[in-house]
């Protein structure tokens, strides 16, 4: 077991004990059925990393029949195990995409279009390439096992974040502007009456 996965594995049980949820076999076969569903629409979309992924599933499925032979609180426990070792691919991917959404989310803010170019050229033009090696990574690469595909993903989502940081910066410096003129603009409307 590795050092991220049993990470994740803590995280994810102390999140589920925080909720207040009791964990039990149906809701585990639940959780069971849409890591399944995912992991195949994500090997679908990335082929590259669908041998990564179908090895994954298979460890996981592995450690789910496993499960069924057990009863009572070591059966949850099992199946939950399972489940967390198929959702830390599953939760790189998520992630991945996360980040896709909001560089799409980015490019159309109207607050960093209200910028002038020339400030916002290089931080876009660096997220950007990182979107752009990000979906080249994603379309060529093909990961020999799952833990080089978490370690590619999360890597991608990192140089992401790091590149997404100078435009929310930026976005947010626009905000405020926005909002004393806004303000500003209240109050002389406000001595104009």
């Amino acid at each position: 077991m590795t050092r991220r996965f049993a990470l994740l594995l803590v995280c994810s049980l102390a999140l589920s004990g925080l909720s207040g949820c009791s964990k039990s076999v149906e809701g585990e076969l639940k959780s069971w059925d849409a890591n399944k569903l995912s992991a195949q629409e994500f090997s679908a979309k990335y082929s590259g990393f669908k041998p990564a992924i179908e090895s994954r599933v298979a460890e996981a499925t592995k450690d789910m029949k496993a499960a069924e032979a057990l009863s009572g609180e070591a059966k949850i426990k099992a199946m939950s195990v399972a489940n967390a070792k198929l959702n830390t691919i599953l939760f790189r991917f998520r992630a991945v995409e996360r980040k896709m959404r909001e560089w799409d989310s980015l490019k159309r803010d109207s607050d960093l279009r209200r910028i002038p170019m020339g400030v916002v050229r290089g931080p876009m033009e660096s997220a950007e390439g990182a979107v752009r090696r990000t979906l080249h990574m994603l379309k060529t690469k093909t990961p020999a096992n799952a833990g080089e595909a978490i370690g590619r993903l999360k890597s991608a989502e990192t140089r992401m974040t790091k590149a997404f940081a100078p435009l929310k910066a930026l976005k947010r410096k626009a905000a405020k502007v926005r909002a004393k003129a806004r303000k500003a603009k209240k109050a002389a409307k406000k001595a104009g009456k």
